[in-house]
């Protein structure tokens, strides 16, 4: 009899343990990639301006620029790339208040608290600040053929200018169609349906694991058996999930860093993945010492607790 109490026990412990590896991933997830205010925290964190202009970004669309404007304007060409400069730096928030509303919209509509997923852009925010930017810096250093002549063909000069440089700017952008693709994810009522099944294993299986710490008490029927066996196996996982993340985050960063030099990534990038790989493992650690610091003090009370007394004595 008592083989068999101690091989409940011991089953039951492994599954529980077990369940907290999985709880552990789970319960990061929610707090991270699912968490529209993670991914807002990390956007806001990323040199935009700094990362476009590594990228080689504003050099090719300068040149495209330019060839527009330097068939009117050839003196006007070496000012592009000032242009682009501005303009990104100037729509460097609009641009990460846009990525935070897409995440919050794209939490709401898998939560079910919208029941419409529509992630179309408007782009005439970057379209009006290129075509201010580029009238701006014209007029404080206009070309000879645009200083000298009139102010009314003047104006005609720069709507037509501004024109050409922002025709190749679509008016919307819509995301759905890259994120909500077969090659991505899927259609959004299918990623919708896994996040339903997804939410609800979550839900179960914290129900699974106070079930087991039930049957490891029910099982014991004593306070000082109990609150060993749980804290044994808490202490136990809390302390080797603690240490295989320091070591696996140590091991992975080291290879990023490698690989981010070797494939020649921005260094506003580079900076930025570092940082984001951190934040991410940051739930998991809190996790691992939460449940290692109860484990422990479970294990505390074991030892304190008066052990019962027996028919002999």
């Amino acid at each position: 009899m008592q083989f068999l109490k101690g091989l409940a026990i011991t089953l039951l412990s492994l599954l529980l343990f077990l369940s907290l590896s999985v709880f552990g991933t789970a319960f990061m997830l929610n707090q991270t990639i699912l968490n529209p205010d993670f991914i807002t925290s990390q956007i806001s964190r990323l040199d935009l301006t700094a990362l476009v202009r590594e990228t080689g970004v504003i050099d090719q669309f300068s040149q495209q620029i330019g060839q527009d404007i330097g068939q009117q304007f050839p003196q006007a060409r070496a000012l592009v790339k000032e242009v682009l400069n501005n303009t990104v730096a100037d729509v460097e928030p609009w641009v990460k208040e846009q990525v935070s509303d897409v995440a919050y919209s794209i939490s709401d509509y898998l939560k079910g608290e919208s029941q419409s997923l529509s992630l179309v852009v408007s782009l005439e925010p970057v379209k009006d600040s290129l075509g201010a930017n580029l009238r701006e810096t014209l007029l404080k250093a206009p070309p000879p053929e645009l200083a000298a002549a009139p102010p009314a063909l003047r104006e005609q000069i720069l709507s037509t200018i501004e024109q050409q440089a922002t025709q190749a700017i679509p008016a919307t952008f819509d995301l759905k169609e890259i994120l909500f693709s077969p090659a991505v994810m899927g259609t959004p009522e299918q990623v919708r349906q896994v996040f339903g099944y997804y939410q609800m294993g979550y839900m179960v299986l914290i129900g699974f694991m106070l079930l087991l710490a039930l049957g490891i008490i029910l099982i014991s029927r004593q306070v000082k058996s109990s609150t060993r066996n749980l804290g044994s196996t808490l202490l136990t996982y809390g302390v080797l999930g603690y240490a295989g993340i320091f070591a696996g985050q140590y091991f992975l960063e080291t290879q990023i860093g490698a690989q981010m030099g070797a494939l020649g990534l921005p260094l506003a990038l580079q900076a930025w993945l570092l940082q984001f790989i951190d934040s991410l493992w940051s739930p998991l650690r809190t996790f691992n010492i939460a449940v290692a610091v109860a484990g422990l003090v479970l294990v505390i009370v074991s030892i304190v607790y008066p052990r019962k007394p027996s028919p002999a004595d």
